[in-house]
């Protein structure tokens, strides 16, 4: 499907959506749960199992969502939303930065394990506490009525499109979610009341309405950007200000949010500068035993990739496997990844898996970059932060699902849609070519056109641009 084509459907749904309204989910909030449609279009790759389709409308139709704020709840100038606690490795320097400038802020999360790594940090944090309450309630049933009409109106005006309708269904699956941080919203503007809202790179439904409830407020909001770019990005471009790592995501971030302030700052975690280095015996034998290290990252099957594509690119690398037996290959699994996927190479003596059981999994992927010779991916944002190290990167789409990913437009990337561009990516990484030698030089000079940036911590240069932001506000 096209851009103008998704365009055209965009300007469509929104219009439907415009026509429907009643609290909860009045136009604004409405269009926000199903602005990410585009990237669940591009997306969506199987039926929804019949189980959750049923849970669905029983949650829809019978239930209320209410919630309570429990932790250090005193006025700030920040809201900190970290929505997943991987966030946390550069929100964190971000709130150290801010209280060294005299600036107060507040984590508010909703999942346990991050009131755990909030606390170590000793900052002030607030526990989204939801409850889900079942009966037939008024509020319900005009929420379930709404989401009804919508779902038979996209039917109605799509109806051969059956992807376009899976793709809607999926994205109404979340309307729990943005109740739970439609209702924290007013909460947080009542007991802390924030004149700056900041988030880690997200697309989930958490940042889209918070953004538009910040907006109607008329407060400015931030985005830490850990990365690369894709229609990600459509939920946040909102945001007042976006921090990001490197150029490339700049470009890319300015294109798609013409009107926010984007701010190249570089990483803002420490370990991005200098990777401390992996102290593991088993792990460094295994480099020593092996001429070359390549690092694979894959995200496995769902958002991006089916799993007929990601099964087939496990096929193509294994071959590469067998075929360089002094290479060795790190597999580092992903979540949403499953062992059972690699489990016929594992047999293989230059292979070394790290799954969720290792003692290594919480590394961070800078230090496993940091050993490796070259990493490979499908659309892992791992690949921009590959560059920036210097390395080299070689992206498997061999289903060729991936075409919608703006950072791997970058020449810098060795993309691969067929066997023979896998077989000719692996032999220049034996027996470099001229070609493959231009191009690390191209990536080795794109690492270091950004070393000034990790001069300055960049934890502290978002906090600045935060606190002038915070300052032209208050004037």
């Amino acid at each position: 499907m096209s851009s103008h084509s998704i365009q055209k459907q965009l300007t469509q749904y929104t219009q439907l959506i415009e026509q429907i309204g009643n609290q909860p989910y009045n136009a604004r909030l409405l269009q926000s749960l199903v602005s990410n449609f585009e990237l669940n279009l591009l997306q969506i790759q199987r039926s929804i199992p019949v189980k959750q389709r049923i849970r669905f409308w029983i949650q829809l139709f019978c239930t209320r969502t209410t919630v309570q704020l429990k932790g250090a709840v005193q006025p700030a100038q920040i809201a900190i939303w970290p929505v997943q606690y991987i966030h946390l490795d550069f929100l964190v320097p971000v709130y150290r930065a801010l209280l060294s400038l005299q600036t107060t802020a507040v984590f508010i999360s909703i999942r346990p394990e991050m009131e755990v790594l909030v606390e170590q940090e000793h900052a002030p944090h607030i526990a989204i506490q939801q409850r889900i309450h079942y009966g037939l309630f008024v509020s319900s049933l005009k929420r379930g009525w709404n989401i009804l009409k919508l779902l038979y109106t996209v039917r109605k005006q799509f109806p051969n499109d059956s992807v376009m309708r899976k793709a809607i269904f999926r994205t109404v699956l979340n309307f729990q979610y943005y109740e739970t941080y439609c209702a924290t919203y007013p909460l947080v503007k009542q007991q802390i009341n924030p004149q700056y809202h900041l988030w880690g790179y997200e697309f989930s439904v958490a940042c889209r309405p918070l953004n538009i409830l910040a907006n109607a407020d008329k407060l400015p909001s931030g985005n830490i950007q850990h990365g690369a770019i894709n229609s990600n990005l459509l939920p946040l471009s909102l945001c007042s200000q976006q921090f990001v790592w490197d150029t490339l995501t700049a470009g890319l971030v300015q294109q798609a949010c013409p009107t926010a302030q984007v701010m190249v700052t570089g990483s803002p975690g420490s370990k991005h500068i200098q990777p401390e280095p992996i102290v593991h015996s088993e792990l460094t034998a295994f480099i020593k035993h092996h001429q070359h290290t390549v690092l694979v990252c894959f995200s496995g099957p769902g958002h991006n990739v089916t799993e007929a594509g990601h099964v087939q690119n496990l096929v193509a690398l294994q071959t590469q496997i067998e075929a360089y037996p002094q290479t060795g290959f790190i597999i580092k699994l992903h979540n949403k990844d499953q062992r059972q996927y690699y489990q016929s190479m594992l047999g293989c003596k230059n292979v070394y898996m790290i799954d969720q059981q290792h003692h290594l999994f919480g590394q961070s992927i800078f230090n496993l970059i940091d050993i490796a010779d070259c990493i490979v991916t499908g659309a892992s944002t791992v690949a921009v932060e590959t560059l920036l190290a210097g390395k080299a990167v070689i992206s498997m789409d061999l289903k060729q699902e991936l075409g919608h990913i703006a950072f791997l437009q970058t020449p810098m990337i060795v993309k691969c849609h067929t066997t023979a561009q896998v077989n000719n990516a692996f032999n220049e990484l034996q027996y470099p070519t001229p070609a493959f030698t231009q191009r690390l030089h191209e990536i080795k000079a794109y690492s270091q056109q950004h070393q000034h940036l990790h001069t300055t911590v960049a934890a502290t240069q978002i906090a600045q641009h935060i606190k002038q932001q915070l300052s032209v506000c208050a004037a």
